[in-house]
């Protein structure tokens, strides 16, 4: 008899070890030159430590929303907790040609794992899932899981691999400097980013992210530094849209100003050079821009840097430990 584990969720999850699965093991995607061979027209989508990526025709339901509008006729993807009803999820998304995906956040002690087969791949070790029905991976080192049904079930949890995050913040010795990249300077703090990309500098603000989209996802320029006052604070009628998969782009932007963003700090610190530079926390940046509050010799209040988490990380990973006093 193939033994079972019960999750204790919102909605219930059946953790499954089979000795043979019926999908396939994922990639562990490591490099961009992997990523490159995602299919057309798809994108990935990050959640903590995790992502997959799906068509950026999907829909994304971000944690907690409680949200029953017109899902994506394509599918749809639900990060974190599941906050929409059986009976919306029928309504809006009936029939196999709809792909649903889960992606939460999951723990499961490592006791009751013993005895149950696993899959490694790449080092990364994966338990089957069941969640809502739909089969996937549990990731002990992720502290994630993922699931899928629908025509596009397969081809999702085929990309299911640690997100650029995790990378930028292992622990480790600090990337070599590319000799081509050039140091930006502003408000007391130095860092470096490739020599090609545009720099913008600008009195206004209007969060953390791509205007118009769900605010701390993704940035909204790619290859470009934006450097804020935040003297003022741009306000944007945007239109009545439903969400889709943000790209992630390398980047950074930089907020100083008295309209900078209102963000709290984690306990998860960083010294670099001079520096001390602590996470941002909370639901709202999670995705794929890592943001800090950086404390500058000389300023009384600390500095908020948003470096753009895309690829596999090793450009936001090098712009992060090159932050330095001016």
């Amino acid at each position: 008899m193939k033994r079972t584990l019960l999750s204790a969720l919102v909605v219930s999850c059946v953790l499954v070890i089979c000795a043979s699965a019926a999908i396939a093991a994922p990639s562990h995607r490591s490099s961009a030159a992997l990523r490159e061979s995602l299919p057309g027209g798809w994108v990935e989508v990050a959640y903590k430590d995790a992502e997959v990526a799906v068509p950026k025709t999907f829909s994304v339901v971000y944690p907690n929303e409680q949200y029953c509008g017109v899902f994506a006729s394509t599918g749809t993807i639900f990060l974190g907790t599941v906050a929409v009803s059986q009976t919306c999820l029928e309504n809006k998304s009936p029939g196999a040609q709809v792909t649903l995906v889960y992606m939460r956040p999951q723990y499961f002690p490592p006791d009751s794992l013993q005895g149950y087969k696993s899959i490694l791949r790449d080092g990364l070790r994966l338990y089957l899932v069941t969640v809502n029905g739909a089969r996937g991976y549990y990731s002990p080192a992720l502290g994630m899981e993922v699931a899928a049904n629908g025509p596009d079930a397969l081809g999702v949890l085929s990309t299911f691999a640690p997100a650029p995050r995790r990378a930028v913040l292992a622990t480790g010795p600090a990337p070599q400097l590319p000799p081509s990249w050039r140091s930006v300077s502003f408000d007391g703090l130095s860092f470096s980013v490739p020599s090609g990309w545009t720099v913008k500098r600008t009195n206004y603000t209007s969060g953390i992210g791509q205007i118009c989209s769900v605010a701390g996802v993704a940035l909204g320029g790619a290859d470009s530094v934006v450097l804020s006052t935040d003297k003022r604070f741009l306000a944007v009628a945007c239109p009545l849209i439903g969400q889709f998969p943000q790209l992630p782009v390398d980047g950074v932007q930089i907020d100083s100003g008295p309209y900078a963003p209102s963000v709290t700090a984690s306990s998860d610190c960083l010294s670099l050079k001079a520096l001390h530079a602590c996470v941002v926390g909370g639901a709202s940046y999670l995705y794929s821009i890592l943001v800090l509050k950086v404390g500058v010799p000389g300023r009384s209040k600390p500095v908020l840097v948003s470096i753009g988490l895309a690829d596999n990380g090793m450009v936001a990973r090098t712009i992060l430990y090159s932050l330095r006093a001016a």
